[in-house]
Parts: structure tokens; C-alpha cells; sequence
């Protein structure tokens, strides 16, 4: 349960007991049932729960123990299915004076507590069992259950006061009278051996008279030589607490609300005997109040931790109000790390709709979230089930969140500076250096002088690029390549130029299997009049560790632009290309209808990065497409911006099996701008995956659409996809389309 990245609630939950309890020569965590019936997996969430902070208090060098309690001394309650009907005879008797119902154990409860016992020891799992009959009937108990009965009418104060005004007057009850009736046990009759018991007296030591409601009958018994009695649950916790030094022990959730057993018998616990289970840390404050619970549920903050969400009006008060609802939702599931240099704030959940909204959240209050992380940790015992979360870290200026918790608060305003933006989707800064690429802090700046670089000027307009291409009017004007890629065997040329000296290679991929001449009527036009463009090929084995980049501008009035890019990635090479894209504003319109044509081949990774910023008099109708053989992986990454009209699906064939493709896009759509944008994945193998994340901007009556296609074709079995789009309108004019298509054969 503790995954990197994070601490886990097990190990929180141990450092808590510890601070509580300092000094203590054992930890005891604890769990029990009442085996009434078949045990239940919220029975079995119990032991777990402190099986794992007993575990995780090991860890910390502490010495341990878990107890679990069989709470066979309750009575029985009701007959429950696929017990005979004729067991309502025994309802109110002590579940171990009931016999077996299929007359093979030695009691009614043994039936329940065997199975469960034997599951526990698969489990591998050390439990020391209590056996409450035995220990109420062996006088070990006794003197708790004198002093509970000697403090009778402070019990009574404490029950009453965790009870609403509404639940007293339902019950018809009056305060006076219920303190001075109230009794801490249930009586078991000597006649009848049941609970259907009154008590009538009490010495004030150790000796009572009852009234037996079945048959009439009055005694008068010492309890410290007559062991016939039991306290009530909310009694009987505590004192067990007590009497086992317990540190640790969880309650289901009705017990663990506000106000429901936990919280009665952890006063009972404190003010009775005199033993403090839970934390009274001096900064937190526990009311049991109906109304402030429905103040809170009608105001949207209900549901489980799979079911909370940031309620919307959130989303609409002032940013100081969005502020002060963040440090109370880090005041109660909020974790910020302690650490000086670069601490940050962690959300985790189930619920990854909950995650997203508070990263939304962060982000209107200036702060910075990073990607949602998916935790994945194996069960605690069965190794074979994987359990998920997931998570945002929170970076940037958390001083602005006023927790009201000093721990957490200590943490938030540890930090003396911070960094904003320190990290990107899957990467961080050690991913994009190497022998030719690096970042420094700059200490100053002294100039010395003007050093000439290569700079071509364009009617008026400046380009540089580095390593790459340029191409204006598809026309190749500039190119370079460091020596030691050639020695490597990397080509990266124009096409034409491809064409003269690599005539088979071009002969081979071009416009033959991946994107064919006759794929539509653009693929045609381009195949009759392409020029210029890019051709790359990775040898065999070969990691280009910078990016290849071109530059392609379309200056021309009225002009088209029918550029070719040809990438040919070899068995075990990698690749990544970045690609922009240009045009003047003109009043005429233009025509881009350029293709790409990737092949990816066994066990090879290309990506392909690419800013499209045409102007808006352009048509931007391009075709691209990769083939992606065994093992290999096909990353498309997709800026749109400029154009009149984009109509553009990058599509990847997944012909090898284990092959993978990811695309990310985001296009932006602004006046008279229609932004057509999206994927295409061809599952064609088995074993294949693929992701699709595309966003899209409208503002000023801008439309952005997604239009994609998933088609897994007959026998690619165990083929996975994920495709997410999302549309942000930035005001009423504006639209966002989604056209999702998946074909499954």
C-alpha cells in the first residue's frame, strides 16, 4: 500500500499513534466481530485495516500486536437466512449458549468464527484471538464493569449528550429519568438465559436485582461470583480498550461517523476510564451536529470517496474564497511533504473526477498541478489484484493557502522560494540534455562583441533554425546536420535532393503502403504535384539524441504548398522531429495539401512534433500518417493555430504486434477560424495500444471540432485504447464539436 511517490495512509495513521502514545512498550492494533453470521468483507476490512497499521507501525521499529475479538457474549438478534426458523427461540441468549445449526460445532458462533479464523491463517495473517464469553465468564472484566456501574449516571450525561433534540423527543425521552434509570449492562435471566431483562436495584458495590420479563421471575445476584452480566456496546468498546491497552482500532462507517459509536465511546473511553484512544490534537474540532451535516450536504460536499466532487459554485466565488476552500479540503485530505528545498501539495483519491476538479481548482488560484498520476500498488494480500489512485502534486506559492491546521500550515509556509512550471507531461529536464543541449542559471550577462549566424530574410520576415531545414514555397533555402549524425549514417535531406541519391529507399516508402496515391482525392493532388520537403532516415540501431527540426513557409499569393516529409525509422533507432509551419497574411487565398509518411519498424520510436501557424486566408488540408511494426511506438504531438479552415487526422497503422501510437493535440480556433482536428488508429495486430488526448480552444465564434477514429480489426485481441477530448469555449459565440468513431470487428 505504499507507493513511491507518496506516503500512505497506514504510515500516517502509525506516526499519529506514536505522537500519541510515545512511551508505550507494545502497539496493539484491534479489530472484532460479533459472529451472528456469515463474516463479510466489511468484516474483513477491519482486520485489514489494522493489520496494515500494525505493519506499518513495524516498519517504524515499533513492537506490535493485533487483537481480534469474537464478540460471542452479544446476544442474538434475528434469524438470518439459511438458518432453520425455529432458531427464533434463542433470540436475546448470548451467541455461544446456541447450539450449531447443522449440529457438527460445539456453538452457534464457532459455526461463523471457524471459517473465518482458517481464511486468516491463508492469509498469513498473525492474529491473537479474545474470546469475549470466555473472558466475561473467567471475572477478568469485572472490576471495569463495578466502576462502569458506579459511574452510571455520568455514562448517561455522555450518551445523552451525543443525542439530537429531534432523537429525544422521537423516543419520548426525559433526561432526569433516563439518567437516574440508565443502567451500563444487559442482564443475562438465570431462568430463561436471555437478555429480556430490568434491572431493580443496585448496591452500589457488586450486587443487583433483576426482573426476568419471560417468566416473571425476580434474583438478586453477585456479579463478581454470578458472571451473567455484559456491558453495552458503547461501554463494552472502551472498557476493552482499556483492559487491552488497544492504540489503534477502526469501526465501520456508520460507527466512524460524527456522533456515531466511535466518537461516544472514545469519551466514554476518556472521561470513564481514564484511557485516551484518539488524538486531541489541540487543532481540530469534532461537532456532532444534524444540522451543520445537512448545512453540508445541501451545499454539494457529500458522497464517499469514490462519489465527492468540488461542488460548482466553487468554480465562481473570488479567488481569496477558492483559496480558503482548498486549505480546508487540505486540512482534512490534503498532504503537503516536508521538505524545505521543494516541498509540494499532494491530492490522492479513488475518484479521478475529484482530482480533476481540484486541479482546475489550483489552476484558477495560480498554482501549478502536474499531471494526473496514476498509483498503482498490489494488495497487501493478494499480490495478484492491482489497487489504483490517483494523484496531482501541487507546486508554486502555497503559502497563499491559509491552512487553519498548524502541522500542515508549518509545512506550506516551510519553503523559502519555489519554482513555477518544473515539470511537463512524463518528462523532466534531465530527459531533453545531453552532450549538445543543457540549462544553466544565468549569473550575468557582459557583452562582447556581435558574432555573424545564418539568417535568411523573407519579404520582410526573420527565420533561424539551428539543425534542420527550411523550406520557403516548398523549396529547400537552408540545411544542416552536425558531422558526428552523418558519421552515424543519418540522412536528412530535402526530398528532392532524397530523390537523386537515395532512389531506392524512395522507390520503396514513398506513397506505396502508408498513405496510398489513391487514399482521397487531396492524396492524389498531392501525388501529382508534391515538391520540396523532408526526408530522414534513422540506420538500424542509431538514438538521435537532439531533434531534427524544419521550418516550412508558404509565402506565395494565391499559392499552394505541396511539401512531402518521408521519415524512415529503422529496426531499433529513434527519432524525434519538430516541425513549424508559416504563411504571410494574405487577402487571396492559399492551399496547404502537404503529406507525411512515417514508418516506424520493428522495435523503433519516432515522434513527431508539430506547430502549424498558417495564416487565415490558408487552407490546411494535410494527410499524415505512420505504419508502426512490432514493438515499435508512433508519438504524434499536434499544435494548430493559424489556418482558415484545418481539416487534419495524423493516423497510425498498427501493423506489428506490441505496437503502441500516442497522440496529444490542442488547436485553437479564433474568428472565422474552423479547427477540424483529431486521430485515426488502425489496431491491426494483437497486443496493441494506443492513447489519444486532444484539446480544443474556440473564442470570438471560432469553432474547434475533434473528429477520430478507433478501428480494431478481427483476431487483434488484448487491444487496448484510450481517447479523451476535451473543448474550452471562451465565450457564447464559439462552439466545440466531438466526433468520436469506434469501430470494433
Amino acid at each position: 500500500m505504499i507507493s513511491k511517490g507518496g506516503t500512505s495512509w497506514a504510515s500516517v495513521a502509525a506516526d499519529k499513534i506514536i505522537a500519541l502514545h510515545p512511551d508505550a512498550s507494545i502497539y496493539t492494533t484491534a479489530a472484532g466481530i460479533s459472529p451472528s453470521g456469515v463474516v463479510h468483507f466489511g468484516n474483513f476490512r477491519d482486520v485489514a485495516t489494522s493489520h496494515l497499521v500494525r505493519e506499518a507501525l513495524k516498519e517504524k521499529g515499533k513492537k506490535t500486536r493485533l487483537i481480534f475479538s469474537w464478540d460471542n457474549f452479544d446476544r442474538f438478534r434475528k434469524v438470518p437466512i439459511g438458518v432453520p426458523e425455529s432458531f427464533v427461540q434463542y433470540i436475546g441468549k448470548p451467541l455461544s449458549k446456541i447450539p450449531d445449526p447443522f449440529g457438527e460445532l460445539s456453538s452457534y458462533a464457532e459455526r461463523f468464527q471457524k471459517p473465518f479464523i482458517e481464511a486468516m491463517e491463508q492469509l498469513g495473517i498473525d492474529i491473537e484471538y479474545r474470546d469475549q464469553t470466555a473472558l466475561y465468564e473467567s471475572g477478568v472484566y469485572d472490576e471495569m464493569i463495578f466502576h462502569a456501574l458506579r459511574n452510571r449516571e455520568k455514562i448517561a450525561e455522555i450518551l445523552l449528550s451525543f443525542m439530537s433534540e429531534k432523537a429525544k423527543g422521537e423516543k419520548g425521552l426525559d433526561p432526569t429519568h433516563y439518567r437516574e434509570n440508565y443502567y451500563p449492562i444487559s442482564v443475562y435471566s438465570r431462568f430463561s438465559g436471555k437478555d429480556s431483562t430490568k434491572i431493580l436495584n443496585y448496591d452500589g458495590k457488586s450486587t443487583i436485582t433483576y426482573l426476568c420479563a419471560e417468566t416473571g421471575k425476580e434474583e438478586t445476584v453477585d456479579l463478581a461470583k454470578d458472571h451473567i452480566a455484559k456491558l453495552a456496546w458503547k461501554i463494552d468498546w472502551p472498557m476493552r480498550w482499556k483492559h487491552e491497552q488497544v492504540r489503534f482500532e477502526p469501526g465501520g462507517h456508520d460507527h466512524a461517523s460524527p456522533g456515531g459509536s466511535y466518537d461516544v465511546s472514545s469519551k466514554v473511553s476518556k472521561e470513564i476510564f481514564d484511557y485516551n484512544i484518539k488524538s486531541e490534537e489541540k487543532d481540530r474540532l469534532s461537532i456532532n451536529s444534524t444540522i451543520i451535516a445537512d448545512f453540508i450536504e445541501i451545499n454539494g460536499l457529500k458522497g464517499n470517496a469514490h462519489q465527492k466532487r468540488v461542488p460548482n459554485w466553487v468554480f465562481n466565488i473570488t479567488r481569496e474564497q477558492q483559496l480558503n476552500f482548498l486549505a480546508g479540503y487540505v486540512d482534512s485530505d490534503g498532504y503537503p511533504t516536508d521538505k524545505r528545498k521543494s516541498n509540494i501539495l499532494i491530492f490522492r483519491s479513488p475518484n479521478k473526477q475529484l482530482i480533476e476538479d481540484l486541479k482546475c481548482l489550483v489552476i484558477y488560484c495560480e498554482l501549478h498541478p502536474s499531471n494526473i498520476h496514476l498509483i498503482k500498488s498490489k494488495h497487501p494480500f493478494n499480490k495478484e489484484r492491482i489497487m489504483f489512485s490517483y494523484q496531482t502534486d501541487i507546486s508554486g506559492n502555497l503559502r497563499m493557502i491559509k491552512s487553519r491546521y498548524a502541522p500542515k500550515s508549518l509545512r506550506l509556509n516551510a519553503k523559502g522560494y519555489y519554482h513555477s512550471f518544473s515539470s511537463a507531461e512524463n518528462t523532466t529536464f534531465r530527459k531533453h540534455t545531453n552532450d549538445y543541449f543543457g540549462f544553466a542559471k544565468i549569473e550575468d550577462i557582459k557583452p562582447i562583441g556581435v558574432e555573424n549566424v545564418y539568417d535568411i530574410e523573407i519579404e520582410g520576415y526573420h527565420n533561424f533554425i539551428a539543425d534542420g531545414l527550411i523550406v520557403h514555397n516548398s523549396e529547400i533555402v537552408y540545411h544542416n546536420l552536425k558531422k558526428d549524425l552523418e558519421d552515424k549514417g543519418v540522412v536528412f535531406l530535402d526530398m528532392d535532393e532524397a530523390v537523386q541519391k537515395y532512389p531506392e529507399l524512395v522507390k520503396k516508402y514513398f506513397m506505396t503502403t502508408c498513405v496510398p496515391i489513391n487514399l482521397h482525392k487531396f492524396s492524389a493532388l498531392h501525388a501529382a504535384v508534391w515538391s520540396g520537403g523532408t526526408f530522414i532516415y534513422i540506420p538500424k540501431n542509431v538514438k538521435v539524441d537532439i531533434p531534427l527540426q524544419a521550418y516550412f513557409r508558404m509565402n506565395a499569393k494565391k499559392g499552394g504548398q505541396f511539401e512531402h516529409t518521408l521519415i524512415i525509422v529503422d529496426e531499433g533507432a529513434e527519432v524525434h522531429y519538430i516541425e513549424g509551419c508559416s504563411a504571410p497574411q494574405y487577402t487571396e487565398n492559399s492551399l496547404h495539401a502537404g503529406c507525411v509518411e512515417v514508418h516506424v519498424l520493428k522495435n523503433a520510436r519516432a515522434r513527431y512534433s508539430s506547430i502549424e501557424n498558417w495564416s487565415k486566408n490558408t487552407y490546411n488540408l494535410n494527410t499524415k500518417r505512420a505504419m508502426v511494426h512490432e514493438n515499435a511506438i508512433m508519438e504524434w504531438v499536434n499544435g494548430n493555430l493559424g489556418s482558415r479552415i484545418t481539416m487534419l487526422y495524423p493516423c497510425s497503422m498498427l501493423i506489428g504486434k506490441n505496437s503502441k501510437s500516442d497522440y496529444i493535440g490542442i488547436a485553437y480556433a479564433g474568428k472565422d477560424q474552423y479547427q477540424d482536428t483529431g486521430c485515426k488508429v488502425y489496431h491491426l495486430a494483437p497486443n496493441t495500444s494506443s492513447t489519444i488526448i486532444s484539446k480544443g480552444i474556440s473564442k470570438n465564434g471560432g469553432v474547434s471540432s475533434y473528429r477520430g477514429l478507433i478501428n480494431i480489426k478481427k483476431g487483434c485481441i488484448n487491444s487496448k485504447s484510450s481517447v479523451r477530448c476535451d473543448g474550452l469555449m471562451l465565450d457564447n459565440e464559439s462552439k466545440a464539436l466531438t466526433c468520436p468513431t469506434m469501430e470494433v470487428n
